[in-house]
């Protein structure tokens, strides 16, 4: 019980969890990003290698935690805390000013259907939302 509390109280080291989490980590992002891929239409999968720039996919999915500690803005988007005891109907009252997780997706939505939006910014909101 000890070691437990000495681990949960211990400042981390990194964003990332220790071997051999990180390394799931890694590939869970990776398979869920496989799984969007295979659901897009043709007409979105160009859509998106456009919006990426050459850059694959899959391996974007992981790009969010890469640019995170340069990106400290960016922490709050990776998650919403919901007490356990939360009724389950309105997840966003537990997303101050929308700068969670949820409130990020939304905003990266729009970026994505703003036509008007540069391509850099497209493609930036569509690597963040194929992390979260």
């Amino acid at each position: 019980m000890l070691a437990l509390l000495a681990v949960l109280l211990a400042p981390p080291s990194d964003l990332r969890p220790p071997m051999p989490m990180a390394r799931w980590w890694e590939q869970g992002h990776h398979a869920v990003a496989a799984l969007a891929w295979d659901r897009l239409s043709p007409a979105a999968r160009t859509k998106a290698r456009d919006l990426l720039a050459g850059d694959d996919f899959i391996h974007v999915s992981t790009w969010a935690d890469s640019v995170r500690p340069h990106r400290r803005e960016s922490g709050p988007w990776h998650y919403v805390n919901v007490p356990i005891w939360a009724p389950r109907d309105d997840p966003g009252t537990h997303c101050p000013g929308a700068d969670c997780v949820i409130g990020a997706i939304e905003r990266f939505r729009k970026v994505l259907a703003d036509g008007s939006a540069s391509t850099h910014d497209r493609g930036e909101a569509l690597r963040f939302v194929i992390h979260l």
